[in-house]
């Protein structure tokens, strides 16, 4: 799918980032404020005039239709010129709909592609805005390989418009990166942490519970700490009880953005076994000195590298055996964490301001205005 030509006398035009359906944040829990908010931060602390238009959050998807679409249509719809950024398809959408451009639009994944039968209603809205905001966006960021691959190889998009960036990530506080790099913790008695925001199955909660059966067997004090939030809590509640280690498991609900560095500095060793693809919360524990198992699945091995164990998709008993294996070994445990923490230092925010700006420049735009 082809972008039309896009306009060249970019110079000096305002930059508009539309946010829509995020809004900038570092304290939701959802990555993608996140990511906005870096932004922001990076093209204020460069002293880049920018335009926000977002709406704030709303409480569930319904009224994110019903209140936010037409309220953003309107705000879309008034302001003319500029040269815009979408951070999501969502908003990319929006603005290829009311033909806003130049247009440089972020997809953070294919998600909705590869999972349709979790949420139907909603991926089926997700993939029409994938699709047309590839249709409509003179330049794509992408934050990994893969999505850049399916892009291309699925829905044609030029390879010359898409553009991988990875995320940035905050450095930690010097005390955390002390407490890490001294080996403190030491007394974490065999916690294991796993984080599965607002959908932890399809980051794979359930995995982590059926792994700890055979973690059990051979490390009876392990237990495992799920932080997550949502319906699909209760569900791995009930699958706790129905293997019979919900002894073993405690339910943390969400942790804010400002209790993540203490969390992760309780815990042994975090597990990932996502359906997904690689996230913030992985980089999170590689800055922490928390060694990782991960599941092989899409970016997840090619970000970490051997920086964790890394585990087949889908297959339990393979990720206790190594979740049991790492528990087990010190050597190992300091080695990977050694290794994760030289790792996460690739992921600076002002890279990924830098990387982003360059974007901007291979469509004519420069700061200013």
């Amino acid at each position: 799918m082809e972008g039309r030509p896009h306009p060249t006398s970019t110079e000096g035009s305002r930059l508009v980032l539309l946010g829509y359906p995020y809004a900038p944040s570092s304290q939701s829990g959802r990555g993608i404020d996140r990511y906005l908010s870096l932004l922001a931060a990076g093209y204020t602390g460069r002293g880049i005039p920018f335009e926000m238009l977002e709406n704030g959050h709303f409480p569930d998807h319904l009224q994110q239709l019903l209140l936010g679409e037409p309220r953003i249509l309107s705000r879309v719809a008034r302001c003319h010129g500029g040269f815009w950024h979408a951070v999501s398809p969502v908003g990319g959408r929006v603005a290829v709909l009311l033909g806003r451009r130049p247009l440089v639009s972020t997809v953070h994944d294919v998600m909705p592609f590869y999972m349709a039968h979790r949420h139907p209603a909603r991926y089926r809205f997700l993939r029409f805005c994938i699709e047309t905001t590839c249709r409509g966006s003179d330049r794509i960021i992408v934050p990994f390989p893969s999505v850049r691959e399916f892009l291309i190889d699925r829905l044609r998009v030029s390879e010359d418009r898409v553009s991988v960036v990875p995320y940035g990530i905050e450095p930690p506080a010097r005390e955390s990166v002390e407490d890490s790099e001294s080996g403190a913790g030491s007394d974490r008695n065999e916690t294991v942490l796993f984080f599965g925001s607002g959908n932890p199955i399809d980051r794979g909660g359930d995995i982590a519970i059926r792994a700890m059966t055979r973690v059990i067997r051979e490390r009876p004090k392990a237990r495992l700490l799920l932080s997550c939030k949502g319906p699909e809590t209760e569900t791995l509640r009930k699958l706790a009880r129905h293997v019979g280690v919900e002894q073993s498991i405690a339910f943390l609900g969400f942790v804010p953005e400002e209790k993540l560095q203490e969390v992760f500095r309780s815990a042994m060793v975090a597990v990932f076994p996502s359906r997904l693809s690689f996230g913030l919360l992985e980089m999170y524990a590689m800055q922490s000195g928390v060694p990782m198992v991960v599941t092989d699945v899409r970016d997840q091995s090619y970000f970490v590298g051997d920086d964790a164990l890394v585990c087949p998709p889908e297959d339990a008993e393979a990720f206790g055996g190594q979740l049991a294996r790492l528990l087990g070994d010190e050597g190992l445990r300091k080695e990977l964490a050694r290794r994760g923490r030289i790792r996460v230092r690739e992921f600076s925010p002002d890279r990924m301001v830098e990387e982003t700006l360059r974007v901007y420049s291979s469509l004519g735009w420069t700061p200013g205005g």
